[in-house]
């Protein structure tokens, strides 16, 4: 086989040195290797059967398109081809393109090992290109020494690619496709190729890869527009040198991990732009080039100054008028606007921080601040009364122990049914009717009230009418679900715990008033119906009232008049607790005798 192919390689070889006048020759070393010099082509090829490997040997610069012209070599299909000293392909063009003129490519389409010796003397400033190794689809091993200015390492196996044949469907007409098998990517590469509009991207997925890249520099596209189903599978894309004046944010591909828009018209970019960027996994973008407009409602200055490290040539990026875009112009351009948000967020803060402030104070001291605004008739909508009470005769009963009845005269009635106050008082000694049950009267008294004072002392906690009196205002106060009571220590009465656990309850989950409180009249006044009667109203009362006791008694023999310590009869010294089983708690039951007779207070009248 060996022989063969020498006598073919010798009989091409000749021809080709007669056509061209020079002079070749063939030798034969042994059955397995045989070579051919034309020093007129300044090449030598050297065939070694086991391997099927052939040897391309430049010792300058070779014309190959000399023999192109000549009948191929016979089929003999290459494992390993041996470039030695000979220039690499330029532009475009492959190996296999180069090799053409006197190989068949299916000869080169089967070799696995590709070897480049010494080639870098011969190939100036070539550089390795991916197009470099298309139509090599079964190559496994490449070596290169001296071969190229890129060294080896260098070499990513990014740069390996496949062409993509047109009759696959998925690459546009316009345009060259490749694919890579290290990513399942597929490069559709659009540059300079005139398009005034972005071609229709067909998804990867017809030639069994997963992604595209999409490089549409150097044309004349004005639009960028979602076109094909593939569009959202590019994750390179590149449209640097074009006419675009915008970029809307819909428009860019959701899986996108580099952008290139360098050398464009835009001046600026939208907020759903900057948006559609954050919310992609973009590593890498280009902006150079464009005469950006560099005012403060731009968002692009702050997206570049948070992504300076994902920007390409973020140090040369610059406005339309030349100043640099950094943080610094940032600052000066937005240098009011950041101030204003400093002075807005402080104030902001203060303003939040006083209003949590009162609203603490307001919660720890909310009486006091109730009573001193009442006081100065300040914010009446914090304390107003509610409207439910209207039908009520009377604006407070009070509930006190005889003993204590100085303390009533001198100073609360008086002081309640002042001109300034003008409250309207159920005092029994003077409101309660002759006649009638003195029980009753009590009951009738707190429901007819808005309020029930109790005037707490020793005294009162010894009285059996004081505990049921407290007792029918507290039971009114559940039944109105409203605080009724308003409890004055007027004494110090001890032990809290020690009482009536109906009255220690009320003590301890209520505000009462203490007389010894230099608040106590505000305290008092706040705690009081809200709404007041018109002015000199509570006085006329009071007068016309009184006119009728004093009528009554005119008309009433002496001898039946009762005293004011009769009206309420002084019952004291009860044991504490008789409340739950005197006069409130057996009144009305006849399976529970009373205690003590139900007081009557006469009218004067005999049967």
């Amino acid at each position: 086989m060996g022989s063969v192919w020498v006598c073919c390689l010798s009989l091409v070889v000749l021809l080709t040195a007669q056509a061209s006048g020079n002079d070749c020759t063939v030798e034969k070393h042994s059955d397995l290797v045989s070579k051919a010099k034309c020093p007129g082509f300044n090449v030598q090829l050297t065939l070694h059967t086991n391997p099927r490997q052939l040897e391309v040997t430049c010792s300058d610069k070779p014309d190959f398109q000399l023999l192109e012209n000549i009948q191929n070599l016979p089929s003999f299909k290459f494992e390993e081809l041996a470039y030695q000293n000979c220039p690499l392909p330029v532009g475009n063009q492959s190996l296999v393109d180069l090799l053409s003129a006197f190989l068949d490519r299916t000869q080169l389409s089967s070799i696995r090992r590709l070897f480049f010796v010494d080639n870098a003397k011969l190939s100036g400033q070539v550089t390795l290109d991916p197009q470099l190794f298309a139509d090599l689809p079964k190559l496994q091993v490449l070596s290169m020494k001296n071969s190229s200015r890129r060294k080896p390492q260098d070499l990513s196996l990014e740069d390996l690619l496949c062409t993509i044949d047109v009759s696959s469907g998925f690459c546009p007409t316009e345009c060259k496709c490749y694919k890579r098998a290290v990513d399942q990517g597929a490069i559709v590469n659009c540059t300079a190729a005139n398009l005034t509009r972005v071609p229709v991207i067909k998804s990867p997925s017809i030639i069994g890869r997963n992604m595209i890249e999409l490089y549409l520099e150097q044309n004349m596209i004005k639009e960028l527009s979602n076109v094909g189903e593939g569009w959202n599978t590019i994750r390179r894309l590149n449209i640097a040198n074009n006419s675009f004046t915008t970029l809307p944010g819909d428009s860019l591909p959701e899986q996108l991990e580099l952008l290139d828009v360098s050398g464009n018209q835009l001046t600026e970019v939208d907020a759903a732009f900057i948006i559609k960027l954050n919310h992609t996994a973009l590593r890498n973008i280009s902006l150079s080039a464009n005469p950006w407009d560099c005012h403060c409602e731009n968002p692009l200055l702050a997206f570049a100054v948070d992504n300076a490290a994902r920007i390409a040539g973020y140090s040369t990026l610059q406005c339309s008028d030349g100043q640099p875009i950094n943080s610094a112009t940032l600052n000066d351009l937005c240098a009011w606007p950041t101030t204003l948000k400093f002075y807005i967020s402080a104030a902001v803060s203060l303003v939040l921080a006083a209003c949590l402030l009162a609203i603490w104070l307001y919660m720890k001291y909310s009486l006091e601040i109730k009573v001193w605004l009442f006081k100065h008739n300040l914010l009446q909508w914090l304390v107003t009364e509610e409207q439910i009470d209207t039908d009520k005769r009377y604006d407070a009963f009070i509930s006190y122990s005889h003993k204590d009845e100085a303390f009533i005269t001198d100073h609360l009635l008086p002081r309640l049914e002042s001109e300034e106050l003008n409250f309207k008082i159920c005092w029994h000694v003077r409101d309660f009717m002759p006649g009638e049950m003195i029980a009753t009267q009590i009951t009738k008294a707190v429901e007819d009230s808005r309020r029930t004072i109790i005037i707490l002392s020793l005294n009162y906690l010894e009285s059996v009418w004081g505990q049921m009196e407290f007792n029918t205002a507290y039971l009114q106060s559940l039944e109105d679900k409203r605080n009724r009571v308003i409890p004055i220590i007027y004494q110090d009465i001890g032990d809290i715990d020690q009482l009536d656990p109906e009255l220690r309850a009320y003590l301890k989950t209520n505000t009462y008033v203490r007389w010894d409180d230099p608040w106590f009249w505000d305290k008092l006044h706040y705690a009081m119906p809200h709404k007041r009667r018109p002015k000199g109203v509570q006085a006329t009362d009071n007068m016309r009232m009184a006119s009728v006791d004093k009528l009554n008694l005119l008309k009433a023999p002496a001898i039946m008049t009762p005293t004011s310590s009769e009206t309420t009869p002084p019952v004291e010294h009860a044991e504490k607790g008789i409340a739950h089983d005197g006069p409130l708690g057996c009144y009305g039951d006849p399976s529970k005798p009373s205690t003590m007779p139900p007081f009557i207070i006469s009218n004067g009248m005999s049967n």
